[in-house]
């Protein structure tokens, strides 16, 4: 069975240059259906989501093994993840909708870091802003790629969290964002389950 496809095209436009992607097993997720996960993902600039190709939902994590997929319950720990190759996102079991957006938006901002920025403003962020003040949180304090993807949720999902690291606002809003505002409030509406306003819908297109 074919996955649902959607086109995001960017506020304003006919559809060009749109971006189509991929939402595999979301009708198995207890706090999310596919066109949740497609509107939430449409709240963001579409350069940030070029090359995206997928989104997928397993309940459990899996692992390949040498002539199948290996289901571990063990890890269910594991949230999420970005598959830098096939350009997918995994998530996993969350216990809430909250902790399902905020994977979700972690990995997409490991998916900005390693696709969409310059090399030039990696190294910026590794080099300058990452080690200039105190990680977003104990978990992005491994790295300074898990902390940008620590940093990029944050933004997007509580506006105004990294009031007191204000290098990295000041990389999210004027590189990462490029000064163009993500869709705080629609995006605050898809979390909380409310229908998308008009605009954010016209954004969104099933097609498969």
């Amino acid at each position: 069975m074919a996955a649902p496809t959607y086109r995001i095209a960017a506020a304003g436009s006919a559809g060009l240059n749109a971006i189509n992607i991929e939402l595999w097993g979301f009708k198995q997720c207890p706090h999310a259906q596919p066109g949740m996960i497609a509107a939430a993902l449409a709240c963001l600039p579409p350069h940030q989501l070029e090359g995206l190709k997928s989104v997928r939902y397993e309940q459990v994590p899996l692992l390949p093994g040498f002539s199948r997929w290996l289901r571990l319950p063990g890890m269910s720990r594991l949230k999420g993840r970005y598959e830098r190759e096939s350009s997918t996102i995994l998530l996993h079991a969350c216990a809430t909708r909250e902790e399902l957006f905020r994977t979700l938006f972690h990995e997409v901002g490991h998916f900005v870091y390693f696709r969409i920025l310059s090399s030039f403003e990696k190294k910026q962020w590794v080099t300058s802003v990452f080690p200039s003040e105190p990680a977003v949180s104990r978990y992005g304090s491994r790295n300074a790629a898990e902390d940008f993807a620590e940093a990029f949720a944050s933004y997007l999902l509580f506006p105004g969290s990294l009031s007191g690291l204000p290098a990295k606002a000041r990389f999210m809003a004027g590189i990462v964002f490029r000064g163009s505002a993500a869709d705080h409030a629609g995006l605050r509406n898809v979390m909380q389950g409310l229908a998308a306003n008009g605009q954010l819908q016209q954004r969104l297109d099933r097609y498969v």
